[in-house]
């Protein structure tokens, strides 16, 4: 993490009305689906009877695990080795981006987190890029997918760096820096 951390803003709170609500599966395991809430007994009472009427029950086998975890881990020590991890692969890939990509590529460079995002030129149709880079089997997603309203024109491509290895982040970054070549003429 590089830039300057911000509190929650349920540290905040004075009057117990926040909710802070968090997942699980960025720190410990995707496959679980597993989060956590903090409020008030009164507010997690209604949403105790809120989720019952949602679904039946969340697989137990999946809250012991992640219990048992939380019971038994230093958390502040676990997320600094998956910061340490993640900053490695974080700049690696943003090195093989300047390696491999297009010099008109404009990437926003994360000061945390699992994500890298890319803005393709104007005029560069980016589901055609997302199509041409799954017929290459790399996976990326777009952006637009992140937007209020997804059918509305977006030129940003999101890339995960947190599950690839160093091998498969450098071949994953050369086939897009082939593409970019390739769709910025």
């Amino acid at each position: 993490i590089t830039g300057e951390q911000v509190p929650s803003i349920k540290s905040l709170d004075q009057d117990h009305r926040v909710v802070y609500a968090a997942s699980l599966s960025k720190i410990i395991s995707p496959g679980m689906r597993t989060g956590i809430i903090c409020a008030s007994k009164d507010i997690i009472s209604k949403l105790f009877m809120a989720k019952q009427s949602g679904d039946n029950h969340t697989n137990n086998l999946s809250q012991y695990m992640m219990d048992a975890f939380l019971r038994e881990t230093d958390m502040d020590a676990h997320i600094k080795h998956l910061q340490s991890l993640y900053a490695k692969k974080c700049n690696f890939m943003l090195e093989m981006i300047k390696k491999y990509f297009h010099p008109s590529i404009h990437v926003i460079e994360p000061e945390g987190g699992m994500f890298i995002w890319f803005d393709l030129p104007e005029g560069v149709s980016m589901p055609e890029f997302v199509q041409a880079s799954i017929k290459k089997h790399v996976a990326i997603v777009p952006g637009n997918e992140f937007m209020v309203d997804s059918t509305k024109p977006c030129q940003s491509i999101r890339m995960n760096f947190s599950a690839a290895s160093m091998e498969n982040i450098e071949k994953g970054i050369q086939i897009l820096g082939e593409l970019t070549y390739k769709f910025c003429k």
